[in-house]
């Protein structure tokens, strides 16, 4: 609700999948309109369309936003957010993080699950059972397949699994239930543990012969998961 006037917003879209976002606006009196355009957006390909017009390609200021200046009455905007694969390296670590739009995707490990009475983080001893109930416990999840990759992360491509602006699987962080996925080709290295988690990535791990092709599915659904890869170094 404005000062001057009733405002009604609504927008339907599968965000974060998918990029497209569809508005619906009521508006009592003149407004203006923003819409804030993520730095991960590729503008070149990104495109709007107003009130049923034909897309443009999107003119977003200095801050970032897209600005629609709006009559009352109900107006129409679809915007189209191009998605891209983003890799952010950590030169110091020899890391690579690979993003898709706006998610960052990870190794889904497969696991098997056990349980115990939970511990104190710090001196692993059981907590006593005032601070517990019975349904309380701490899950060990070990690793059943291979997760000490190294990555090419100029390897990394798209896979549409199913229509990313249709109807999402529900519920859709499940395994196996996100509309897209990436591929990365890879290599096993050595790579320590400690304390039964990962170590310290290697650094630039050097890697010979054919590498595998390992999928990445978005963070949220692998809950176990590596996310920060060594970067591979081919041998010339």
């Amino acid at each position: 609700k404005l000062a001057t006037g009733n405002v009604t917003i609504a927008c339907t879209t599968n965000y974060p999948f998918s990029g497209r976002l569809e508005y619906a606006i009521t508006t009592t009196t003149d407004i203006s309109f923003s819409v804030r355009i993520p730095d991960w957006v590729n503008k070149m390909n990104s495109q709007y369309s107003l009130a049923g017009a034909n897309f443009k390609p999107l003119s977003s200021d200095s801050n970032n936003l897209q600005t629609f200046n709006l009559t009352k009455g109900t107006t129409q905007i679809v915007i189209d957010l191009e998605m891209g694969i983003q890799v952010n390296k950590s030169p110091a670590n020899g890391t690579a993080a690979v993003y898709y739009g706006p998610l960052l995707y990870a190794l889904d490990i497969e696991y098997n699950s056990t349980h115990h009475s939970p511990l104190n983080y710090s001196s692993l001893e059981p907590l006593p059972a005032d601070q517990i109930v019975a349904q309380t416990h701490d899950y060990v999840l070990n690793p059943t397949s291979a997760w000490r990759y190294a990555i090419d992360p100029t390897s990394v491509t798209v896979q549409q699994v199913y229509d990313r602006d249709g109807q999402l699987q529900n519920p859709i962080w499940e395994k196996n239930a996100t509309p897209v996925a990436l591929f990365a080709d890879a290599w096993l290295v050595p790579w320590e543990e400690n304390l039964g988690t990962a170590a310290v990535p290697p650094k630039y791990p050097n890697v010979t012969g054919s590498p595998n092709k390992i999928r990445l599915v978005p963070y949220g659904s692998a809950k176990l998961h590596i996310a920060d890869f060594p970067i591979a170094v081919q041998a010339s």
